[in-house]
């Protein structure tokens, strides 16, 4: 069984779950937050005004990556040097995600609206950038399974996959509860995606 969570909403699928069976568990989920329970914390770095800190992941090192949306940059941050710029783009970044061997991917946009995927090198280098133009707007990602990404959209009502090998994206699941509001246009519809139970 896979758990699937898109902004609140909780997706029970098993592994071979049809398309219509996906659709009637979406509609199914409760929208309900559980209890909230503090926890201690601490702030690590701070940012001058007008950063955008947008999505996080953290290697099995400890080595905290962090996408920033308005320049472009790969924050990285190391328990034993401190942060440096691992890598910067010409658009801006939203998603993050580590595949099993450690590679990063990122999806990205230009202001005048092109989507965009780029996977990094060791060293940061983009090892490939490609253009998505069926995509409305690429955010939040998560690792499926080794080398493939699910990938939410959000204007687009659609979770994509995409596969590293074969640089395809392909609908994984679209349903009107991955839309936007009409009500409130500020807000995004699908914005991030987390598994908590896959298989593997």
């Amino acid at each position: 069984m896979l758990t699937v969570g898109v902004i609140g909403l909780g997706i029970a699928l098993s592994p071979i779950s049809t398309a219509s069976e996906i659709s009637q568990s979406v509609a199914q989920s409760s929208l309900e937050q559980p209890p909230m329970q503090l926890v201690p914390a601490r702030t690590l770095a701070t940012y001058p005004k007008g950063y955008f800190l947008e999505s996080i992941v953290i290697d099995v090192d400890g080595t905290i990556y962090i996408t920033e949306n308005q320049t472009g940059q790969i924050i990285r941050r190391r328990a034993d040097s401190g942060a440096d710029i691992f890598s910067q783009v010409e658009v801006g970044l939203a998603g993050l995600g580590l595949d099993i061997d450690g590679t990063l991917i990122a999806t990205g946009h230009a202001e005048t609206g092109e989507q965009y995927i780029f996977e990094f090198a060791a060293d940061g280098t983009p090892e490939y950038e490609l253009r998505i133009p069926e995509a409305g707007f690429l955010n939040g990602l998560a690792l499926f399974r080794p080398s493939v990404f699910l990938i939410a959209d959000s204007t687009a009502s659609t979770l994509w996959q995409f596969d590293t090998e074969t640089r395809q994206i392909t609908p994984w699941l679209q349903h009107e509860t991955l839309a936007p509001n009409p009500d409130a246009p500020t807000i995004p519809g699908a914005n991030g995606i987390k598994l908590f139970e896959g298989p593997f």
